[in-house]
């Protein structure tokens, strides 16, 4: 942290408390956590992270990101499917939850976790450490293949939150989609999925923070256009 960001520290943290008294507090999606879904190949996978994989932001698991998915894959897989998010999730609470869950192998794993540690003010090099025994867990408990590493939003679907809190949430979730970057780079099987969706801030749900239907679909097609790519050049 520089001599800059030290002095701005007191008043980003009120600036935060603010925004946190004010903002909408909306539930994950309501539904179905697992299931079977499709015909042919078989395809089993595991979707893991925070309240955007939770599908916080619209009603149902059918319109939030595991629901669009696992319909997309079912076009040409039979998808054995386990969602295993919770809002405000971080790497460590991640691996602690991974202790307690069900073990069953898996071949693919999307993984949407880093938000909330960065905004949490994280260090980078623990960060890199917990997200890399997270995949550890998938590896050696899992059996998980192939793990999609969900990148961090752009700046443009950033809330309009007041400065300097907002350039600095924007400056750490650009560095924390580097790490992941680097942590898919070094490690096989693991790929950086970029949240490359539309940059409209008009998509968002209405808390402004997650996204809404059109946004997830768009998240969606791109995971799904990513395994089945794979899937096809490693079969």
């Amino acid at each position: 942290m520089t001599p800059y960001d030290l002095a701005l520290a007191p008043l980003v943290a009120m600036q935060a408390i603010a925004v946190k008294a004010r903002a909408e507090v909306m539930p994950e999606a309501a539904g179905p956590r697992l299931g079977e879904i499709g015909q042919g190949a078989a395809l089993r996978i595991l979707i893991l992270g925070d309240s955007s994989a939770a599908g916080v932001g619209v009603r149902t698991q059918a319109e939030a990101l595991a629901g669009q998915l696992t319909a997309r894959l079912s076009r040409r897989h039979r998808v054995d499917w386990f969602l295993h998010a919770k809002s405000g999730a971080t790497t460590a609470s991640t691996l602690r939850r991974l202790r307690l869950a069900p073990k069953r192998p898996f071949d693919v794993s999307l993984v949407c976790l880093g938000i909330n540690d960065a905004k949490n003010g994280v260090r980078g090099r623990a960060f890199q450490a917990r997200y890399a025994r997270v995949l550890d867990r998938l590896r050696d408990d899992y059996a998980v293949e192939r793990v999609y590493l969900a990148g961090m939003p752009p700046a443009e679907l950033v809330p309009a939150l007041p400065n300097p809190l907002r350039d600095m949430l924007i400056a750490r979730l650009t560095w924390f989609d580097g790490l992941i970057r680097q942590i898919a780079a070094a490690r096989p099987g693991a790929v950086h999925l970029p949240f490359d969706v539309t940059r409209d801030p008009s998509l968002m749900a209405s808390d402004r923070f997650h996204p809404g239907p059109k946004l997830y679909a768009e998240w969606a097609g791109l995971a799904a256009a990513a395994i089945q790519r794979d899937r096809a050049a490693l079969h």
